[in-house]
């Protein structure tokens, strides 16, 4: 008799087994479907299609905020002051030609200074002192100083969800916009 069953509904099996997973990824979203197979389908299309790179160019260098960096200059995010100092190091020094960060600086960096100013007794006669000197204890200003005057371009972070916060309006190209 489980024979004659396994038999018959064999097939049906089969197919209920295919269905299941189909489903479970339905499940997640019709278009997230979709969205794998296109990006599946441009990576296999570049493969093919994109000429073989003709590997670094000599006049591009990548400076990578790697592990090692981390261990000896500290946990990230970095203050801007540190960034200020890469900056000013690449184009005082090292004389590049332009400098690209690829990466989002989302929300001002305050230079700590809101904690160092906790830590000063509110009746201190030193409170006044240290909220004068609060602004030169870093935030933006370190890199905004840095890169003025220089061709750099900052990463930018565009959301195209309905309850985005619009910061400002966007800047005027880097480089010519083809029409």
């Amino acid at each position: 008799m489980l024979r004659r069953l396994t038999r018959r509904s064999g097939p049906w099996l089969a197919a209920l087994l295919w269905l299941i997973p189909l489903l479970l990824s339905a499940a997640q979203g019709p278009w997230q479907v979709v969205d794998r197979l296109e990006w599946l389908s441009d990576d296999l299309r570049l493969r093919l299609l994109a000429p073989d790179p003709a590997g670094p160019h000599p006049d591009i260098a990548i400076v990578d905020i790697d592990e090692a960096s981390l261990q000896a200059l500290g946990r990230w995010p970095w203050p801007r002051q540190r960034l200020a100092a890469l900056a000013d190091e690449l184009f005082d020094r090292q004389r590049v030609a332009a400098l690209g960060f690829d990466m989002v600086f989302a929300e001002p960096d305050d230079g700590h200074a809101a904690e160092l100013l906790a830590q000063v007794p509110p009746h201190s006669p030193l409170r006044a002192a240290a909220q004068a000197l609060a602004p030169a204890l870093g935030g933006d200003r370190p890199l905004a100083d840095a890169l003025r005057g220089h061709p750099a371009v900052l990463g930018w972070y565009l959301s195209a969800d309905r309850g985005g916060q619009r910061l400002g309006p966007v800047p005027a190209p880097a480089a010519p916009v083809p029409a």
